[in-house]
């Protein structure tokens, strides 16, 4: 299960899409998320006690299907993340990358409404697991991912030495496997209501946010 880490950054007026990515050149210098849970738009106007307003995370779904989208705004109401994976094109850090470490990439968040105003956003994603140089860098992930990176490598190992997997080994790293989807997935709506009902609408925990997340029909 992956951290859900704080990122915040400064809408500019005008400007509706910001990429994300670890680069000098993105329009928010971070890791690129799998998957941004909740954000909210704060706004400054009220210091120096802003206000935090919650704002919907959408799904293609609801993006592809919303009318207006570029109407002035100071608060923006609404954001879809595109999570495709585009390579930064002659990142700056590192320039070149190693041939032994794969073409940095970058997502991008869209903003529904024209930001008239210069307030912020706040988000919080899941980070990717941290990636290292060399053998000697310290690696920090979830629990449960230890024993799953460590059987990846020995199934992983068996073929280069000429020799067939251990079945207790393989059996290991299919458990773990497991464990890591599980602890991944997006659990499905429980006890949908009737839409006939008012303010019928499913929900599930989310056990990595904590807090209820509700399914638009």
């Amino acid at each position: 299960m992956l951290a859900a880490t704080r990122t915040t950054f400064t809408l500019i007026p005008g400007q509706q899409a910001y990429n994300i990515g670890p680069d000098p050149s993105m329009d928010i210098q971070a890791a690129r998320p799998q998957k941004i849970y909740r954000a909210n738009v704060v706004d400054l106007s009220a210091m120096p006690n802003p206000n935090h307003i919650p704002i919907r995370m959408l799904e293609w779904s609801e993006y592809n299907t919303w009318g207006i989208r570029n109407s002035p705004t100071p608060l923006p109401q609404a954001a879809w993340y595109d999570r495709g994976y585009s390579a930064i094109a002659n990142p700056t850090n590192p320039n070149p990358p190693p041939e032994n470490v794969p073409d940095i990439g970058y997502g991008t968040l869209n903003i529904i409404g024209m930001p008239s105003a210069p307030n912020q956003i706040e988000f919080w994603a899941a980070s990717p697991l941290t990636q290292f140089a060399t053998l000697f860098d310290e690696l920090v992930f979830p629990p449960g991912y230890y024993e799953f990176l460590l059987y990846s490598t020995c199934v992983r190992l068996y073929p280069k030495f000429s020799r067939p997997p251990d079945a207790t080994v393989v059996a290991l790293q299919k458990e773990a496997r497991l464990a890591v989807e599980s602890g991944n997935i997006t659990p499905a709506p429980v006890m949908p209501l009737d839409s006939g009902l008012p303010r019928s609408k499913p929900q599930y925990w989310d056990g990595r946010t904590n807090h209820y997340i509700t399914r638009t029909r």
